[in-house]
């Protein structure tokens, strides 16, 4: 492990080499900030599927599959997963879901299994 740590000290220099030392140290921490991160990733990831199906904060997009399939159904119930997504995005309460309470729920996991 030593080795590791020296490698990355060596490639980035002292601040990272603390930096290092500090995640061998301490692992749960470390896996607290990566499950974050990717929990980020996670939710940037989906955001934009959902943005490419057609889903905006302006509305649903003209030639997009989200049109097609609003105008296959015509009226949209509310509660419906077509309406959930379309007001997701157009709150941006999605970047709170996805890019927050998930990473967040992750790290306290995390922390929790740290405290144990």
């Amino acid at each position: 492990m030593g080795s590791a740590v020296s490698y990355v000290g060596n490639a980035i220099g002292p601040l990272g080499y603390k930096i290092a030392r500090f995640f061998i140290r301490h692992p749960n921490i470390g896996n607290a900030l990566l499950a974050a991160m990717v929990g980020l990733a996670i939710g940037g990831t989906a955001v934009g599927i959902i943005a490419l199906i057609g889903f905006t904060p302006a509305g649903v997009a003209a030639g997009s599959l989200a049109a097609v399939i609003q105008a296959s159904i015509g009226s949209v119930a509310a509660g419906s997963v077509f309406a959930v997504l379309q007001s997701l995005m157009a709150t941006g309460a999605i970047w709170t879901i996805l890019g927050v309470t998930v990473p967040g729920a992750v790290m306290m996991g995390q922390l929790r299994a740290l405290l144990d």
